[in-house]
């Protein structure tokens, strides 16, 4: 039985790597605050959710997470596979998920801000999970799940919406000029 392969042309590809490297730009435009900074990197995840099929947009914010775990410092804080004990990893480990979601949406005919919202939500949700998770099992700090999502996942709530908001602007006016 044969594997499916997934076959890219040139251009798909640089697609890809033009998502990755502006998801790692992304990274570093930030504002900080404590523990999970606010950054663009989510922007470009939804853009790229936007913009590309969804196994392209999948694969971009892969690439970006692989980039990240072999030592290029694309992350906020740096790189290394080390970063998986980061709490703020399972933000970045969610980016792929939130960008096939938003083009699997828009396959479906969805393409709308709420579309690109819902994804990102998702992503918002897993990654103070996982924030919660390595903050319980690997560092041994007592908290509430409850308390954690209403102090890291909602207060982001309308940062990312303002996020979706723009990724759609910035998606309504390129999309006739991109060619998948």
């Amino acid at each position: 039985m044969k594997g499916k392969t997934l076959e890219l042309t040139a251009k798909q590809a640089v697609y890809i790597a033009v998502f990755a490297a502006l998801t790692a730009a992304g990274a570093f435009i930030k504002i900080p605050v404590p523990v999970v900074p606010f950054s663009m990197m989510t922007f470009f995840t939804i853009l790229a959710g936007a913009v590309l099929e969804k196994k392209q947009a999948f694969l971009s914010q892969a690439v970006y997470i692989v980039l990240g775990l072999i030592g290029v410092p694309v992350f906020a804080n740096g790189g290394g596979i080390s970063y998986v004990l980061q709490p703020t990893f399972g933000y970045i480990l969610a980016l792929p998920f939130t960008a096939y979601m938003i083009a699997k949406l828009d396959e479906a005919g969805f393409k709308t801000f709420i579309a690109m919202f819902l994804p990102t939500l998702f992503q918002l949700f897993a990654g103070t999970l996982y924030l919660y998770l390595i903050n319980t099992l690997y560092f041994g700090k007592e908290t509430d799940l409850a308390k954690v999502m209403t102090s890291y996942a909602v207060m982001f709530i309308p940062v990312e919406l303002v996020k979706c908001a723009l990724a759609y602007a910035v998606y309504s006016r390129i999309n006739r000029f991109i060619d998948k």
